[in-house]
C-alpha cells in the first residue's frame, strides 16, 4: 500500500519538515484544555510518525504509547525521545488491530491520520480498537483536514526547492479520495511517491465515531480552539466513551 512506502522513506520528513514541534505544541495544549486533562493520565498516540505529539505530552509529566507502522519514523522517534531523556514506549503495529483494552485515559489520531485504507470499515476497526483501548469515560481525539476546505481550495499542482531537491505535488479529487502524487528530484535522480486518502466530512466522521461507541462532546476547526466551520482547515473531534 501507497502509506507502507511513503511513511518508510526519508524523504517523507523532508517533504512535512514545515510540520514542527511547534505546531505539535499547539495541538496538544488544545487536546489537554479541551478534555480537562488531569496528571497521571496515560496516552495512546496512534500513527504517532516521528514522535511529534507523543514527545510534547512526554514532556509534561504524560505516560505515553507511540504506535506506528513505519520502522523508520519509530526509530526517528525513539532517537529524539532518547535525545530528550524521554520515557516514552513506541510501538511498530497495525492501528486496525491493538491490543491493548481499558488501558488509556485518551487515544489520539492526529494530523490526518485516518481514512488511508480502501474501505470504510477498515477505517471503522481503527475507531472500535481505539474503543476498547480506553478506559470509562476516556477521550478519542480525531485530527482530520476539513474535506469541505480541502476540495475548496485545492491546487492542482504546485513546485519548490527543499534542501537542494526538486519537489512537485500534484492533486486531484478521484471519487471520495483526495490524491496527491509527489515528485522529488535530487542529483540527478527521482522518485514519486502518492497519497490517497478518504474524503470524510464533519457529518461523515460524527457518524463513524457515533457507530463505534463514541459520544462527541467538543468540537473545533483549527489548534487555536475555534469553531468548527466549514471555512476551517481542520476538522478536530472529541469522542467519549
Amino acid at each position: 500500500m501507497w502509506y507502507e512506502r511513503w511513511f518508510a522513506h526519508e524523504d517523507y520528513l523532508l517533504i512535512y519538515s514545515h510540520r514542527d514541534e511547534e505546531e505539535a505544541e499547539r495541538a496538544i495544549e488544545l487536546i489537554l484544555r479541551a478534555a480537562n486533562a488531569q496528571p497521571g493520565w496515560s496516552f495512546l498516540d496512534l500513527a504517532c510518525g516521528n514522535g511529534r505529539h507523543a514527545l510534547a505530552l512526554a514532556r509534561k509529566g504524560f505516560r505515553v504509547v507511540g504506535v506506528d507502522l513505519s520502522a523508520n519514523l519509530l526509530d526517528k522517534a525513539r532517537e529524539a525521545a532518547a535525545r530528550d531523556k524521554l520515557d516514552v514506549e513506541f510501538v511498530r503495529a497495525d492501528m486496525r488491530d491493538l491490543e491493548w483494552r481499558g488501558e488509556f485515559d485518551a487515544v489520539l489520531n492526529l494530523f490526518t491520520s485516518f481514512g488511508y485504507f480502501p474501505s470504510e470499515e477498515e477505517d471503522e476497526n481503527i475507531l472500535r480498537a481505539s474503543y476498547r483501548a480506553l478506559k470509562p469515560g476516556g477521550w478519542f481525539v480525531l485530527d482530520f483536514f476539513n474535506a469541505g476546505a480541502v476540495t475548496g481550495s485545492l491546487v492542482p499542482r504546485d513546485e519548490r526547492r527543499i534542501d537542494g531537491h526538486t519537489v512537485i505535488q500534484e492533486r486531484a479529487i478521484r471519487g471520495n479520495r483526495v490524491v496527491k502524487r509527489i515528485t522529488i528530484s535530487a542529483n540527478g535522480e527521482t522518485r514519486t511517491f502518492t497519497e490517497s486518502v478518504r474524503l470524510y466530512r464533519p457529518e461523515d466522521l460524527r457518524a463513524l465515531l457515533a457507530r463505534a461507541g463514541f459520544t462527541v462532546q467538543r468540537e473545533f476547526g483549527d489548534y487555536d480552539g475555534n469553531p468548527l466551520l466549514d471555512s476551517s482547515p481542520r476538522c478536530i473531534l472529541f469522542g467519549r466513551k
